[in-house]
């Protein structure tokens, strides 16, 4: 009977390199068994990469199920808020122009310690009046029509001092903004419009700060009926190539890492006009403005998808409604979605928090608003519930379902350290299997690794011990 201790300072807890001085001769039908295992994690990090980085969801059924890969990398507590960013970004870019995907919002982050995915459908408003109201204002307009929200200019003249603006930032999944050329009293007359999106919201103000143009940075101008629509991309207004008509629909999508500008013909509904497009990064706050020019040009069914998160922090539920009769809101609530949210490697669920690889584990979730949070508090540790000892030169007749077939596993060592950075296991009682072997080995080195019950490599530092005994047939 033979005592073997390796040790290795390798950051995935491999042995190897650790030449014997003589040859390690093991008989015909020799027999291996485990005896310690010492080391010591360094799990003061995130790791994602190739091995782990895949996620898939749906909130519309298996027809539009998507797979996203994370963003690679390491991240420490300094930077472990980049990766939660540019996961939501993904998931927010993801979203189609679609009934259940709409003004769908994800936020992907920490809520309670806790790592969360959710899904919040935002409001839909519609304002109705020119008061002021919670998630929208306007300076210098008066109503032509109170039923469809017909807005013009309060004063004769043009000038850059008229506009609605709203607060809430466009909703960051699929949102859109639009609005209805309703009328051009003195047709042929330049007037006109910008319906567009500014990086911040004007000035409150008795007496009208005009609104500069050259801060839209996505938008839509008219000048007057005949004219072509320009589209603005970052102050910068270019020809379209459209011509406008009474009763168009102006809409601004932001879908798909895009902002699409079209053109609804009123008397031709399913007549879409493509007047350009624009990247868009599902980050930026950007806020809805409407700037009437002239006061000949009047808008109606002005509406807008509001970001969900701007509403619950400034309107806790109830009060858009109850503070603002003028203002119509379709419920938050929105479309219940067939939902679900899989970590396509369990290693991935592990590491954020998650018990489960899927939920749920068939199916779908009917829900208006899915939130999946996870079963245990986040931390920059990547731990195990368990570690297999797998030698790489010495053949056992071991099986592994995961695998699918032979691998030669050792032994399979559970996390019982109160403190998961160390894993501290002395084998209670040996159990020794068959090594493959007819015939005798003749070894300058015995190779073996640790891996994560997922199969999956540690990362470890300083100095790992690994001690087995071999014994000899009949011993």
């Amino acid at each position: 009977m033979r005592l073997i201790r390796l040790t290795t300072e390798s950051e995935e807890c491999v042995f190897e390199n650790s030449q014997f001085n003589s040859d390690l001769i093991i008989k015909p039908y020799s027999q291996i068994a485990l005896s310690s295992f010492t080391t010591q994690l360094d799990n003061l990090n995130l790791t994602i990469d190739s091995q782990n980085n895949e996620i898939s969801f749906t909130v519309n059924g298996d027809a539009n199920f998507k797979r996203l890969t994370l963003p690679n990398g390491v991240y420490t507590s300094a930077t472990v808020n980049d990766f939660w960013v540019t996961t939501t970004q993904l998931f927010n870019k993801s979203m189609l122009f679609a009934q259940r995907e709409l003004n769908r919002q994800w936020y992907c982050g920490i809520r309670g310690g806790r790592a969360v995915f959710e899904a919040t459908y935002g409001s839909l408003v519609f304002p109705k009046n020119a008061l002021i109201g919670p998630l929208y204002s306007s300076v210098g307009l008066t109503n032509t029509n109170l039923v469809s929200g017909a807005f013009k200019r309060t004063t004769v003249g043009t000038g850059n001092d008229s506009y609605l603006y709203i607060k809430s930032p466009v909703n960051k999944g699929s949102g859109f903004l639009r609005a209805r050329l309703f009328n051009d009293e003195v047709a042929g007359t330049a007037s006109g419009f910008i319906l567009g999106y500014s990086a911040s919201n004007p000035p409150v103000s008795t007496n009208p700060v005009p609104f500069d143009p050259t801060t839209i940075i996505y938008g839509v101008k008219y000048t007057k009926l005949g004219d072509n629509y320009f589209i603005i991309k970052d102050g910068v207004a270019t020809d379209s190539g459209i011509n406008a008509v009474v009763n168009d629909t102006i809409e601004i999508q932001t879908v798909g890492g895009v902002v699409n500008f079209y053109v609804y013909r009123g008397s031709e509904p399913f007549n879409i006009e493509v007047l350009g497009d624009s990247t868009y990064n599902h980050m930026d706050d950007i806020f809805p403005i409407t700037m009437f020019i002239g006061s000949d040009t009047q808008l109606s069914n002005i509406n807008f998808t509001t970001d969900p998160y701007y509403d619950r922090i400034n309107y806790p539920s109830g009060e858009i409604e109850a503070n603002n009769p003028g203002i119509i809101i379709i419920a938050a609530n929105g479309y219940t979605t067939n939902c679900y949210l899989q970590f396509d490697n369990p290693d991935l669920a592990t590491l954020l928090g998650f018990r489960q690889s899927r939920y749920p584990s068939a199916g779908f979730i009917n829900t208006a608003n899915p939130m999946f949070l996870a079963n245990e508090p986040f931390t920059l540790r990547d731990f195990s519930e368990s570690y297999i000892v797998e030698l790489l030169n010495i053949k056992l007749n071991s099986m592994d379902s995961m695998s699918g077939g032979l691998r030669s596993f050792l032994y399979v060592i559970p996390q019982l350290s109160a403190i998961k950075e160390h894993v501290v296991y002395q084998v209670p009682q040996l159990i020794f299997l068959d090594i493959n072997n007819t015939y005798e080995i003749n070894l300058r080195e015995v190779k073996a690794r640790v891996l994560k019950d997922n199969l999956s490599k540690i990362t470890c530092y300083g100095l790992s011990e690994l001690v087995m005994i071999i014994r000899e047939k009949g011993e």
